[in-house]
């Protein structure tokens, strides 16, 4: 059986797995909302930020097939309006 190692929980201390998370490229971030059956009102604006920079749209879309994600985000770009960005995604 394989150990599982104890994260250090001392006080200021910011666990591997927290910091994996934060510092997540934007491309993960909005893969991951747009895979949300709904986006509450900040989490929408937040989207729009992100779809208003430049993405790496190959890495997105990479990350969203491998993490199966694809149709999930596809149907997010289409109902929110960015069908064609949808479009471009299908190859």
């Amino acid at each position: 059986m394989r150990r599982v190692e104890e994260e250090d929980s001392s006080p200021g201390r910011v666990s591997p797995r927290l910091k994996q998370f934060l510092m997540n490229p934007p491309e993960i971030e909005l893969c991951l909302l747009l895979s949300r059956a709904q986006l509450s009102p900040q989490a929408w604006e937040r989207a729009l930020e992100l779809l208003s920079t430049p993405l790496r749209w190959e890495f997105l879309l990479e990350r969203a097939k491998a993490f199966g994600l694809f149709p999930l985000v596809y149907t997010g770009l289409s109902t929110h309006g960015f069908g064609i960005v949808a479009g471009y995604a299908i190859p």
